[in-house]
């Protein structure tokens, strides 16, 4: 193990509190209500329930509630009452959440008490918000009109700019230095409402200096706490420029706010940011990539294979970022705390582009450490933009932690993520065995400010053992509303043939000989979606007579080891076929049997078409689900 000796010049120390919730356990209260009338909201939920006894009971020690608005906490209620009236409620939109709170004498600790996690949010709607969709384009000139708040004086209208004019415009003056400056909009949004909120927007930037210090965010509220949902920087010039950002799944289903961030060094590296074309809307989401294939495209009777993307649950853009081995060696001790990191520059992002960074792994080597994960954005680390502090890990493995929000990578700036210790006398910096990745793989900072190559300052040839895990869907499902989605809808030449839950559809025609168009919708519980793109079948087989074509039918199905076919015709051939034209089996039937069985165990579950071959030549083919595994 190495120990590193330098001059400690800033650093910040942290205590753990053993008493959390999440060490402990603590239920939380359920089924938060919130209902306004007279002037007053009353809340009303469920006691905690411990799960794991039998009968399910409330856990011991529970002395009460306290109650939370969006200002704060409001008020505190004994056991057993699950009632709290708020008679001075938050104008326009109150948000609520309860914790429940215990004595922890029943837990090992008397004297101490603890409060559980939150319950899920509950709110009621107490004055006015706009409803879905909401448009600005400033052309009143005045940001009250629907009732915009300015955070500083560089905020203003910009009457002959904008796509076309006017425009809002952060603007450089007056002079701001690490300044944090925001345009928020009223409460938006309808409720229990399908598909997916968009924000759609024009951006223009106008830089004086590129220094990459200076940002510009879309954020989002939801009651509680703002969250980054886009990012853009002062790399470059720009023209009006579109965007379109999706918002998390819980825009659906409650009011929310949106805001303009204008943030960085000093205001005097832009000219200006202008903003115009604002609109919020639902949309309900149309599937995409539909592609169409025929399996057996010599066949009697044609079988189409349809498929297509849920826009639900879209494939993702995932992976480990990471530049160690993937192996421990040893571990970085030092005088005093100090910090690690990992960079990750912007050529290097552009695969993941706006993607998520949701988990941070690394091997602590030694136990009894104070841990605190970072991640940061720009040159030299210059934005802290998560800060998490471990509370246990398990020393001499891999750790892997969930961040408690996951971070936007929007691939216009550097991303670094690491983590700080808090005493440098343990050695809990793990290390792979080298070569280092200098600048990348191995940076060390003392004060948080300066950062070194550990393999350049010091001669330590190794690479931290971090890794990040980064996905385009943080949360499955959470982009989009669980509730909403129902089937989709499959649609041949524009006429509805079918209605499925599958991202795949079977379509069995018979004598093909046309092009035909397929589409599909997705059906939501108050909206179907936009048609997605269209499909064609052009051919499918030489056409015989209806007479001529012997048929089979086949139980059980869906199948599992094996099916019984039932033979009308001359059928000598039975040949089992894959969704890519594989054939996977083949069975000779005796000359004029009326039942044959067919041993389908070898068989992995899945999609299989049965096809036919009768003793002139002629073929057909059935569909059949083998839901047995290898």
């Amino acid at each position: 193990m190495v120990k590193l000796y330098a001059i400690v010049l800033v650093f910040c120390t942290f205590s753990l509190n053993v008493l959390s919730q999440d060490t402990l356990n603590l239920v939380r209260p359920a089924d938060l209500q919130a209902d306004f009338e007279n002037d007053v909201v009353l809340l009303t939920w469920s006691a905690p329930v411990d799960t794991s006894a039998t009968p399910d009971t409330i856990p011991p020690g529970l002395i009460g509630y306290n109650v939370y608005s969006g200002s704060g906490l409001i008020g505190f209620t004994a056991h057993p009452v699950v009632t709290f009236t708020d008679n001075n409620p938050d104008p326009d939109v109150a948000f609520y959440r309860i914790t429940a709170m215990y004595d922890l004498s029943f837990y090992g600790y008397p004297g101490d008490t603890a409060e559980s996690a939150p319950s899920d949010v509950a709110y009621a709607i107490t004055g006015y918000s706009y409803y879905l969709p909401f448009s600005e384009y400033f052309t009143t000139g005045i940001f009250e009109t629907n009732q915009w708040v300015p955070e500083t004086a560089n905020w203003r209208i910009a009457g002959q700019a904008g796509n076309p004019a006017p425009s809002a415009e952060f603007f450089t003056s007056p002079p701001l230095t690490s300044y944090s400056s925001s345009l928020t909009s009223t409460w938006l949004g309808g409720t229990n409402i399908d598909g997916i909120v968009y924000v759609s927007f024009s951006l223009k930037k106008q830089i004086i200096n590129p220094t990459l210090t200076e940002h510009f965010y879309l954020d989002v509220f939801n009651g509680f706490e703002w969250s980054e949902v886009a990012g853009f920087v002062n790399d470059a010039n720009t023209g009006w420029a579109d965007h379109n950002i999706d918002l998390p799944a819980w825009a659906l289903l409650t009011p929310f706010k949106i805001r303009f961030r204008a943030e960085g060094e000093s205001t005097m590296n832009i000219l200006y940011w202008q903003i115009d074309n604002i609109i919020v809307f639902r949309e309900c989401a149309a599937p995409y990539d539909l592609e169409l294939s025929i399996p057996n495209p010599m066949t009697q009777g044609c079988t189409v294979l349809l498929e297509w993307v849920d826009p639900q649950n879209p494939a993702t853009v995932e992976g480990w970022l990471q530049w160690d081995n993937g192996d421990n060696s040893d571990a970085i001790g030092h005088g005093g705390p100090f910090l690690v990191a990992v960079r990750y520059t912007q050529p290097q992002l552009i695969p993941y582009q706006d993607t998520y960074l949701t988990r941070i792994k690394m091997f602590p080597y030694e136990a009894g450490g104070e841990i605190v994960l970072k991640v940061w954005t720009g040159n030299n680390a210059s934005q802290l933009v998560r800060s998490q502090v471990i509370q246990n890990y398990t020393a001499g493995e891999w750790n892997e932690f969930t961040l408690n929000q996951p971070f936007l990578i929007t691939g216009l700036e550097e991303l670094w993520f690491g983590y700080e210790i808090g005493d440098g006398n343990l050695y809990i910096a793990g290390v792979d065995s080298g070569p280092a990745i200098a600048g990348y793989g191995d940076l060390i900072s003392i004060d948080g400010i300066l950062w070194e190559s550990m393999s350049t300052a010091y001669g330590l040839n190794y690479n931290w053992n971090l890794a990040g895990y980064v996905t385009s869907n943080p949360n499955p499902g959470s982009r989009q509303n669980p509730r909403s989605f129902t089937t989709f809808n499959v649609y041949r030449e524009n006429v509805l043939i079918d209605t499925t839950s599958q991202t795949f559809y079977w379509d069995d025609i018979n004598h093909l000989d046309h092009e035909v168009g397929y589409k599909i919708t997705a059906v939501y519980s108050d909206c179907e979606s936009d048609y997605s793109n269209e499909a064609y079948s052009t051919w499918c087989f030489e056409s015989v007579n209806e007479h001529d074509i012997p048929s089979i039918s086949i139980y059980p199905n869906p199948a599992s080891d094996y099916i019984t076919v039932s033979i009308t015709g001359d059928i000598r051939q039975l040949d089992i076929i894959d969704l890519t034209g594989r054939k996977r089996a083949s069975y000779t039937v005796p000359e004029g049997s009326t039942t044959y069985t067919a041993d389908l165990s070898a068989l992995p579950k899945g999609i299989y078409v049965v096809r036919f071959i009768t003793g002139s030549g002629e073929s057909g083919g059935r569909k059949i689900v083998v839901s047995s595994e290898w």
